[in-house]
């Protein structure tokens, strides 16, 4: 098992009344992931729900039950590609998706995980751009 996350740890808390001291003294964490002034960075709750509703009874989480092939078309989910489609041009041994998307006029390889990706069924879109064979 390889962790999805390396060196990540989510917490969740009550943002009007922060308690940051035992996060800083957990175990392995080094700082804390923020922008600035801004304070700690936050994941969007359906991301997170996401990832939960993807665990088991033991909190591990199960792999994407999609099984994709390279070739084929998809949709992205989630993000900010969300309603994309695309062809897959590879896959890591991770399940991690790599397709290519014209973003501003220019193919852009971009890598994502598995579980932010549905099979596409016949769509109009016109973001689809297939990679080189």
């Amino acid at each position: 098992m390889r962790p999805v996350f390396p060196g990540y740890i989510f917490v969740g808390m009550d943002h009007g009344h922060p308690i940051w001291q035992p996060v800083r003294m957990a175990q392995g964490v080094s700082r804390i992931v923020g922008f600035g002034d801004q304070g700690p960075s936050s994941v969007p709750p359906g991301i997170v729900a996401g990832l939960m509703a993807r665990c088991g009874p033991d909190g591990v989480l199960r792999p994407v039950q999609e099984n994709f092939s390279v070739g084929d078309d998809v949709r992205i989910i989630s993000g900010p590609f969300a309603e994309f489609v695309t062809s897959i041009d590879r896959i890591d041994p991770d399940r991690r998706l790599h397709v290519l998307l014209d973003l501003l006029g220019c193919p852009t390889r971009v890598v994502l995980d598995a579980a932010f990706a549905v099979r596409a069924q016949s769509s109009p879109m016109p973001a689809k751009i297939r990679a080189p064979a």
